[in-house]
């Protein structure tokens, strides 16, 4: 790792990206460059808060920013897919909350066009690094599982969700960009082809999969 500054920008502001925002700032070797949000007057306030030198309300103006290497994207699910394949194919690489996206479709797209676009795609996910996920994946990685045709997930939550439980905007459930097609991200990374068992599984996963640690690969490339 080199003492080289990786300069960032965030798309979304809300409560989700001020925790990436306040984040990076505690990384000496990362510099927030820009932020983008859809309230001016909240998005400015951030902007002064925090001594970002330039915002705006128009995330492709955020895109335009050739000194802008890597970019958070903060935004409501069904939003992920479009704003990371601009911001990638604008030649940034992309941390994408969680989860990657609102439907497989969305998310396999993404994946494609950060190969396609030889660029890193990182979903934040907090425990991909914990010893369960770690285990998980030397079992995959050296065969042990045999091959799998069908991944399967679920969960669940009674407290803590976005706008009904006090937090959050109600932007957030409406129905316009909310329907109830949310993935869980855990799972696309190691899903198995559409098609099988027709055809071999195609294994697919994220680069870098954490802040911290794309910032540290950008700056070793």
């Amino acid at each position: 790792m080199t003492n080289e500054i990786t300069t960032v920008g965030i798309i979304g502001v809300g409560q989700i990206g001020i925790v990436h925002l306040e984040n990076y700032l505690t990384l000496p070797n990362v510099k927030v460059a820009a932020i983008a949000g859809r309230d001016p007057q909240k998005t400015e306030a951030i902007a002064q808060k925090y001594n970002i030198p330039f915002w705006t309300t128009d995330f492709r103006t955020l895109l335009d920013k050739k000194e802008v290497q890597a970019v958070s994207v903060c935004l409501h699910n069904n939003l992920h897919m479009p704003v990371t394949i601009a911001a990638l194919k604008a030649g940034k690489n992309v941390i994408c909350e969680k989860p990657i996206a609102g439907s497989y479709s969305d998310g396999a797209k993404m994946i494609e066009v950060a190969r396609q676009e030889k660029k890193q795609l990182s979903v934040q996910i907090s425990d991909l690094f914990s010893r369960e996920s770690k285990a998980a994946m030397s079992a995959i990685e050296n065969g042990w599982l045999g091959t799998p045709y069908l991944a399967h997930s679920s969960g669940f939550r009674r407290r803590g969700r976005p706008y009904v439980d006090g937090y959050g905007t109600p932007s957030f459930v409406q129905k316009a960009i909310s329907p109830m097609c949310c993935i869980c991200s855990a799972t696309l990374p190691h899903c198995a082809s559409a098609d099988a068992p027709s055809s071999a599984p195609q294994w697919t996963r994220t680069a870098a999969p954490s802040a911290i640690l794309m910032s540290r690969n950008l700056q070793s490339a």
